[in-house]
């Protein structure tokens, strides 16, 4: 059930949500005065949440730069991926990719480059009736020719905290261990797996590029309003998994 509300919740913290609410009000409220309110405050919040250059500046809080091969050790003994990349459809028997799938093609890259040795798929299932993202992600890996032995696949996991839990299961104290996740969600990754008892390496993945400044990103755009949502969960994540001693 505690699952279940954190997707509720994430849902409520999504901006176009609030957009929507602001100018849901502005059309049933009678008083002239709160009307413009809460059009005005609807506008700003559009605006605010749709700029890319305020989001770009915003981000960089969280996000961490991307790392040179060239300042990864020689060779690693497990690269983890964390979940959160794809989903399974059983209609059509294939898996689908989400943005932060960036973190597995770049494990694989990393593998076939040697630089790490082994896979480990950290991800489960908070519904019973769907598999375990980790199960087919393996599958997945192997049929692209990657050998069994050098994938494992994690299936307990159903957020960071126990990404880093039950990986740790898995992993003796002593192994050189890069863990490859999101750029804007590799802080909160790497201290949960600090929190219990792995050092890692990070290895950040589908990041803003610190490109130079183009008139474009002057101009709204519907796609920053998804990434002010991923940003915003992740400031969230933080502070409760800061209160829940997770990190």
């Amino acid at each position: 059930m505690l699952f279940f509300l954190t997707k509720i919740f994430n849902f409520l913290l999504s901006p176009i949500i609030w957009i929507l609410i602001g100018f849901a009000l502005f059309i049933v409220i009678k008083n002239n005065k709160m009307k413009k309110v809460f059009l005005f405050s609807s506008l700003f919040l559009l605006l605010f949440f749709t700029s890319p250059i305020i989001f770009q500046y915003s981000s960089n809080l969280l996000n961490v730069k991307a790392v040179n091969y060239n300042n990864l050790d020689s060779v690693y003994d497990y690269g983890i991926v964390l979940g959160g990349t794809s989903s399974y459809d059983s209609t059509y028997l294939r898996v689908n990719f989400s943005a932060a799938s960036d973190r597995l093609f770049q494990a694989v890259d990393l593998y076939n480059k040697g630089i790490i040795k082994k896979i480990i798929i950290s991800g489960g299932t908070i519904n019973k009736n769907k598999p375990p993202e980790s199960d087919f992600l393996k599958k997945y890996l192997t049929n692209m020719g990657i050998p069994d032995t050098n994938i494992i696949a994690e299936n307990k996991s159903r957020n960071t905290y126990e990404n880093a839990y039950y990986t740790s299961k898995l992993l003796d104290a002593d192994k050189n261990v890069l863990l490859i996740t999101s750029s804007i969600h590799v802080y909160r990754a790497k201290k949960c797996f600090n929190k219990v008892g792995i050092n890692v390496d990070v290895f950040p993945t589908n990041y803003n590029s610190e490109s130079s400044f183009y008139f474009r990103k002057l101009v709204p755009s519907s796609q920053t309003l998804a990434s002010w949502q991923m940003f915003i969960h992740e400031l969230v994540g933080l502070l409760v998994y800061k209160y829940r001693g997770y990190i």
